[in-house]
């Protein structure tokens, strides 16, 4: 199941509608992950692991060599990331996003908030952004 690679992949047939990965904890404890936000790359981590959901897709101008694999699971169904909804041009977050949550999403995404709601940007914008 796990594979060689030392950061963020792990290839599977039978993908949950949800998760997104997994976390180890400690020595064969897991934790399942829904969502990612308040990353940071220090060194590869053997820790984490996401299912790659990128198609193999990569862009020229992505700020990172696994940010397509992280882009494709927060952006996991659609052109807004869960919790949100599409909103004209932009993705407005649901009540459940707060102003920390908000500001924990990669710079790339954009993430501002108004003092009720979060925004960011939609996903194909993003990846135009890189390519």
């Amino acid at each position: 199941m796990f594979t060689p690679d030392p950061f963020f992949k792990i290839r599977s047939t039978k993908k949950s509608q949800a998760r997104i990965g997994f976390k180890k904890t400690s020595e064969n404890v897991y934790r399942l992950l829904y969502a990612l936000t308040g990353y940071e790359f220090n060194e590869p981590s053997k820790d984490y692991y996401l299912w790659d959901l990128s198609g193999g897709k990569t862009f020229p101008n992505q700020p990172t060599p696994f940010e397509q694999a992280i882009l494709f699971a927060i952006y996991k169904f659609g052109e807004c990331p869960t919790p949100f909804d599409v909103d004209g041009t932009l993705c407005r977050g649901r009540s459940s996003i707060t102003r920390e949550i908000c500001y924990s999403y990669p710079s790339y995404m954009a993430p501002q908030w108004d003092g009720t709601n979060c925004y960011v940007l939609q996903k194909q914008t993003i990846i135009n952004s890189w390519a």
